[in-house]
């Protein structure tokens, strides 16, 4: 996702400076605004090859007020500042103030080059890039409808789109708010994606089991085990996704009540050799987030919750406690406790035999954009 996004960016910067070149032969009264113009986009050029987005951030700023004062107000060339200035918000995590410039640019494109061309469809997508931060419902909504752009008029290459697609659905199901309708589409997107690697493929390549695996999560948080349980199964030909699978379908055939089979893969994640972060000494294979409590959303309230757990002899957890919530009173607490429950962790091997691991803590964190 953020490949692409940088793509994008560039394309437009460097498109925009032929641009500015030609303004500045035929403006020759404006040398002043002119220069301080191609300084401003010089300097977003480089922040944006060095991933330097708090400069680029300025730069692309200083290009759209400098540009206001050389071109029309719906002149080409504001849009495409607009659209780099809308793209620096989002990569400084300023995503709700990025969505209100993508809809100026969206008004200007749509009456430039159409409601249906590529630039739409480009633009969309980086829309979507950003909304997924907040409103996963509008992002899965616009991923959608962008892909069907471009795919439609054959403007992108199969491959790009599952791969774009796959990303789009593994950044929908890491949203803290899911609706089924999200859900759905995210569904959708990692199908297709299925689809295309797997004909372009096989079953064992890396992006083909990542897509199955992301099917299988999918279709485990709408309740569907049945198909979930297909196609964690058929993610296990990859080792390196296989971890992640192995912890769903213990949850999978253990709610089922088929102990033997959630028994074969507890001892398949045993072989795993545990994971360790920062956080945590513990890095969990399978993570649910949490929902956003509904009255810290309305004031914009963001926190975090920590919570103590026991990793069990097969990966689960037990004796869950929240030990710190911040600010107190707002649900943090109870949120994260809610899908602790959930969490599931590699087995824990010491001289070959699976222990339990008290006080492990794991931290949720609740930000608004």
């Amino acid at each position: 996702m953020f490949q692409l996004r940088k793509i994008t960016t560039l394309i437009i910067t460097f498109l925009f400076l032929g641009q500015a070149c030609a303004d500045d032969n035929s403006q020759a009264s404006k040398t002043s605004q002119l220069q301080k113009f191609k300084a401003s986009q010089k300097c977003y050029a480089n922040s944006v090859a060095n991933e330097n987005w708090k400069l680029g951030l300025d730069c692309a700023k200083s290009s759209l007020d400098t540009g206001r004062e050389l071109f029309d107000t719906g002149h080409k060339n504001i849009a495409a500042l607009t659209h780099n200035y809308a793209l620096m918000l989002a990569n400084n995590n300023k995503h709700v103030k990025a969505n209100d410039e993508y809809e100026k640019v969206y008004k200007l494109y749509k009456k430039l080059y159409g409601k249906t061309s590529e630039t739409i469809g480009w633009l969309l997508l980086d829309t979507a890039n950003s909304q997924v931060n907040y409103n996963p419902q509008k992002a899965s909504k616009n991923y959608l409808k962008a892909l069907d752009i471009l795919s439609t008029q054959k403007l992108i290459e199969p491959l790009i789109e599952a791969e774009i697609s796959l990303e789009a659905s593994i950044h929908l199901t890491g949203s803290q708010e899911l609706t089924k309708r999200t859900l759905n589409r995210a569904l959708t997107l990692s199908e297709f994606a299925y689809k295309t690697y797997l004909n372009t493929y096989d079953a064992r390549h890396a992006q083909t089991a990542l897509a199955a695996l992301t099917i299988g999560k999918i279709s485990f948080l709408k309740g569907d085990d049945a198909i979930a349980e297909k196609f964690l199964n058929q993610s296990l030909v990859n080792p390196d996704i296989a971890i992640y699978a192995h912890g769903l379908l213990v949850d999978i055939h253990t709610k089922n009540g088929r102990f033997d089979l959630a028994q074969k893969h507890q001892k398949a994640l045993g072989k795993v050799s545990p994971k360790r972060g920062q956080e945590s000494e513990y890095i969990p294979v399978f993570v649910q987030s949490p929902k956003y409590p509904k009255r810290a959303m309305q004031k914009r309230i963001q926190g975090y919750a920590i919570v103590s757990l026991t990793i069990t002899k097969d990966g689960s957890v037990k004796d869950t406690l929240i030990v710190e919530e911040h600010p107190k009173k707002w649900g943090f607490g109870k949120a994260a406790l809610k899908v602790a429950k959930k969490l599931k962790y590699a087995p824990q091997i010491e001289d070959g035999m699976a222990i339990e691991i008290p006080m492990v803590m794991y931290k949720y964190t609740f930000r608004m954009p």
